[in-house]
Formats: C-alpha cells, sequence, structure tokens
C-alpha cells in the first residue's frame, strides 16, 4: 500500500536530482500556458510536500521528447464513483483491464523523497513512518499511467503507483509496499517490458525509517 508520500522540494540541502526535475517541469508548465493562453494555471499547479490522492505530482515519462518529467495527476479514475486507485498490485498489473495496457505501454517513474506508511507496533503512540533508500536522497518508484476522458468531456492523464509483496523489514508495519526502482534502472524500466517485468517481481530493497 503506499497512500501518501514525499516529495521535498525546497529544504535547507539542496538534492540535484530533485531540482532537475521541478526545473523540467517548470519550463514544460511555461510551454504549455504559452501555448493555450487561456487555460487554467491551476490545471498546472504541481504539489510540493506531502503528496496525496488526486494531487498533481512530478512523474517521469518516455515521451515524445524522451525521457523527460512533468506534472500528472495521482490515482486513475473509477467510473460511476468518486473515489480513485491509487495502487496496482504487481500481481495483477497484466491481469486486469485497468492496468493491463499501461503497463505495457505506459510506464512512468514516480520521484519522491520518500513513502509513508502508518506504524502502529505501538497502539497508543502510532506515527506516520517515512521510509527511505540508505544513502539516498531520491527514492523512484514505479508506476503506470491512462489517459481518460472524465465527466465534463475533458481529457487528462492519471498515474498510479505499482506495489508488491512486503519485504522482511516492512512486514512488522505494512504487507505491501511500492516498488522501487534505483537511479539506473529509470531508463530500462521505461523502454523495456522484460526489464520492467523483472523490476516488479523482485524482491524489494531494504529500507530505513527517517529521524
Amino acid at each position: 500500500m503506499c497512500a501518501f508520500y514525499q516529495f521535498e522540494y525546497e529544504r535547507e540541502e539542496e538534492i540535484a536530482e530533485i531540482r532537475k526535475i521541478m526545473n523540467e517541469i517548470n519550463e514544460r508548465i511555461k510551454s504549455n500556458l504559452a501555448k493555450n493562453p487561456d487555460s487554467d494555471p491551476a490545471e498546472y499547479h504541481v504539489r510540493t510536500g506531502v503528496i496525496y490522492p488526486k494531487y498533481i505530482a512530478p512523474v517521469i515519462i518516455d515521451g515524445k521528447e524522451g525521457i523527460s518529467a512533468g506534472p500528472m495527476r495521482w490515482g486513475l479514475p473509477i467510473y460511476g464513483k468518486k473515489d480513485v486507485n491509487i495502487n496496482a498490485t504487481m500481481e495483477k498489473v497484466e491481469q486486469l483491464s485497468m492496468f493491463s495496457k499501461g503497463f505495457r505501454e505506459r510506464r512512468l517513474v514516480v520521484p519522491t523523497t520518500g513513502f509513508f506508511e502508518w506504524d502502529k507496533r505501538d497502539p497508543e503512540n502510532k506515527y506516520k513512518a517515512l521510509f527511505r533508500l540508505p544513502g539516498a536522497d531520491v527514492l523512484y518508484l514505479a508506476g503506470l499511467y491512462g489517459t481518460y476522458t472524465l465527466d465534463d468531456g475533458s481529457k487528462e492523464s492519471r498515474f498510479t503507483i505499482i506495489t508488491t509483496a512486503a519485504n522482511e523489514g516492512m512486514k512488522p508495519i505494512h504487507k505491501r509496499m511500492p516498488v522501487m526502482l534505483y537511479p539506473n534502472e529509470l531508463g530500462s524500466y521505461l523502454r523495456d517490458i522484460d526489464d520492467a517485468r523483472r523490476i516488479i517481481t523482485r524482491v524489494q530493497p531494504e529500507l530505513v525509517i527517517a529521524a
């Protein structure tokens, strides 16, 4: 399960990877607004800090301009409901029609500075634990996306995060965890379906809880 995560942009110690991602997104937004002067700037408002479902957040895709960052809303629409689908289970990602085409053709990467899970091991002192990869400032998560026609007739791209069974370190806290990517795997995950299958089915690396 991954219900909220962190994308920390403004901090005392700047993270070069995060700065590069935000610079790319800001340039893309400027270009879109220039091409569509009548559009609402709020449509491009990218959230930072703690990211919740339905927020517009930074993602990395392999598009017409190659691998680059852009804004996208978190949560695939569920027709007839107000809820959105924020996670795709690894075990069913190629079986369910909601996910299968996206996984085959529209994979993306979600850059984060960690993801949260409620640590309820002490019922009297439960808290939001922030999980990070040891020695890394950025934690990349595997995802997929699709473009949907909304109730008002407009089209919007939406993404979901792929989850898998928890590793040994996560099991005491939650039975699921997001699929993670190492920085040198972004291109292969986005462009090679066989590599993507290998990445989502492997045991996930051990994480640490941020102090």
